[in-house]
């Protein structure tokens, strides 16, 4: 059984966040290495700077794996905090 178009895109989806994430990861590693800093101290600021570093600019990656998690368990995405206040309101945004 071949998988489906969205099973593809969410698979794709995964592996291109999760690369992202270790290469942020890495790279911050190596400079803080390089600069001569302790290997474990070095480790924590790197994993604590790519957590930072990716939420904020791997935001649609990680909408898309959520999505796609959503749509497996057979739910529909839950609305932004914004979107829900402007269809209370009756406020709907056109796509």
């Amino acid at each position: 059984m071949q998988p489906t178009y969205t099973e593809r895109v969410n698979a794709r989806s995964w592996i291109l966040y999760s690369a992202a994430r270790v290469a942020i990861f890495a790279l911050i590693l190596v400079v803080l290495l390089v600069a001569g800093f302790d290997v474990w101290i070095s480790a924590l600021v790197a994993a604590l700077a790519g957590l930072g570093i990716s939420l904020l600019v791997l935001r649609k990656p990680r909408e898309t794996m959520a999505a796609g998690l959503a749509a497996r368990r057979g739910k529909e995405p839950e609305l932004s905090d914004d979107d829900a206040e402007d269809d209370r309101l009756g406020l709907r945004k056109e796509d």
